[in-house]
Order: structure tokens, then C-alpha cells, then sequence
């Protein structure tokens, strides 16, 4: 059987993390940093503290909550703390690393095996007959095909008045990588990021509203070889775009130092100093909920 090119970059994005799932969590820093900063959303959303509430709060409904995409459990542990009298469901379309977000939250003392549950799930084509009070998923929307129409699947997967809450990287991530790449005359060939309009969009054609927050940090790395390895070993480095580049076009990207551009605070750049010979990349954090 023939697979369409959208079929296909999926597959290699499951075997991409199903193969590095091992090795995940020593990699993916940025991801769990991502996670905190959206539980933290989520606590101030869902809150019955006016104190520690500082954003819009709509009270969440009666009924189960899912994540989609839970990775090995950066979020789901957060969520279990969060919602200790509720039915979760975490779902990963990676049966390895479904497994290890498991084999994570048992060791949790809020784990309970009577409200909690794992399915192998596809969040983007997800159809289901129960509704949720929640729907959760950090750094997975960005993998989705189509997220605008996926999250209107979504959103009909809800009860009246549920919310789903999203962390997705952004598209001022790697902006070294990409003028290094400006300044050699070489095709940047990451993945496009959502914008906050994407975000916005996304949520417009899903009919729903979008609260939106920002975060940069950067990461230190000697050279693009480096990065690249990095993005490799975390599963993360599977290409939407054929295009490649050339043996020659590689050789002038790799082993370069990336340009000084860190888009983070003062003091991160202090600490970048403080570093020696290595290169800051940012990554950019959008998170929120609809």
C-alpha cells in the first residue's frame, strides 16, 4: 500500500520517538521546562484561589481529562497533582514512550490505577465517545498535519464549558540556526513552527478562544553539530520538508559557531559568557489555553 507523504512523515515521527525513547528525558529539557510553565497555566485556570489566580478563570466542568501526547510524563505528573478526584486518561502515539510515562507516574504517590488509564492514541484523527471536562497536550500540536481542522476535532470532543490547554514550541525558535543559515546561503530545513497568529487561527477555525503566553529560553551548544545531534538524540529531529541539503551545503553549516543572537534576558547572556566558546539557541515557548 502506497502511503501519502503526511501518512509517511508520521510513521517516521512515531519511529523517531519510539527508537530514542530511552534516551528522551536526557535531551529534552526545553520540553519539560515547557511543561511546568503550562501546569502552572493550568493551576492559575483552574484554581478555586482568587489569590493565586491571574488569569481568566472558567472552572472546568464535571468529568474526565486527557493528554494527548504525553510523551514519558513531564506533564502527566503535574496532572495528576492537579486533578487528584478526577478519571485521566494519557495518550501517546508512541506504545514506548506510553510505556514509560507509566512506568513514571505509578512511582507518583497521587497515582491511582482506578482513575487513571493509557491508550496508544493518534491525537490529531482522535474520535471518541466520551467527553472531556480537559484536553491537555504539550509540545505535540506542532506535529499535527493539520491543526486548525484537529483542533476542531478536539474541541468536539469536550463537554459544554471544557477547555483545552496547549504548550507548542514557537516560530522564533532556533533564530541562530536560521541567520547562520542566511549568512551561508544554505536552506535552514527545521520544521516550521507556529507563530502566536497561528495559534490564534488555529483556535478561531475551532471556534474557540485563545489565551496565549510567551516564554524564551536559550540552550548552549559548541557548533550546529551539536544541535543537530541533540534534536537526533531526543527523536525530535524528523523533517516535514524533502529537501535536504547538499554534501557541500552540510560541510558549511557543520562544525560553524552560531551566531551571538540570544534572544533571552541580560543575565542569560551573562551565563552564555560565563560558558566559554558556547553558542546560544533559543527556543520559544508558546503555551496557553482555548
Amino acid at each position: 500500500m502506497n502511503l501519502t507523504r503526511t501518512e509517511e512523515f508520521k510513521k517516521q515521527v512515531v519511529r523517531a520517538f519510539s527508537s530514542k525513547a530511552n534516551a528522551y528525558e536526557s535531551h529534552a529539557q526545553v520540553q519539560s521546562l515547557a511543561a511546568l510553565l503550562l501546569s502552572e497555566f493550568i493551576w492559575q485556570c483552574t484554581s478555586d484561589n482568587l489569590v493565586l489566580n491571574a488569569v481568566r478563570c472558567r472552572p472546568l466542568p464535571s468529568g474526565p481529562v486527557l493528554e494527548i501526547g504525553c510523551g514519558t510524563g513531564f506533564l502527566s505528573a503535574h496532572l495528576l497533582v492537579h486533578f487528584p478526584d478526577r478519571q485521566i486518561v494519557f495518550s501517546d502515539i508512541s506504545e514506548e514512550m506510553l510505556a514509560l510515562c507509566k512506568a513514571r507516574l505509578e512511582l507518583c504517590p497521587e497515582y491511582d490505577s482506578d482513575r487513571v488509564s493509557f491508550v496508544i492514541l493518534d491525537g490529531e484523527e482522535m474520535q471518541t465517545e466520551t467527553s472531556y471536562a480537559a484536553i491537555f497536550s504539550s509540545f505535540a500540536l506542532q506535529w499535527f498535519d493539520s491543526p486548525g481542522p484537529a483542533l476542531a476535532r478536539l474541541a468536539g470532543c469536550l463537554l459544554e464549558e471544557g477547555r483545552i490547554f496547549f504548550a507548542v514550541p514557537g516560530d522564533q525558535t532556533f533564530v541562530q540556526w536560521k541567520a547562520l543559515c542566511h549568512e551561508l546561503d544554505v536552506p535552514f530545513t527545521g520544521n516550521q513552527l507556529p507563530s502566536p497568529a497561528d495559534l490564534t487561527s488555529w483556535a478561531r477555525q475551532a471556534n474557540l478562544d485563545c489565551q496565549l503566553r510567551e516564554h524564551v529560553v536559550d540552550h548552549y551548544y559548541a557548533d550546529v553539530h551539536s544541535l543537530l545531534k541533540e534534536m537526533k538524540d531526543s527523536g525530535t529531529a524528523t523533517r516535514r520538508n524533502e529537501q535536504g541539503l547538499s554534501v557541500g551545503q552540510l560541510r558549511r553549516l557543520l562544525g560553524k559557531r552560531l551566531p551571538a543572537l540570544s534572544s533571552g534576558e541580560s543575565s542569560d547572556r551573562a551565563q552564555g559568557a560565563a560558558r566559554g566558546d558556547l553558542m546560544p539557541v533559543s527556543y520559544h515557548i508558546l503555551y496557553g489555553g482555548m
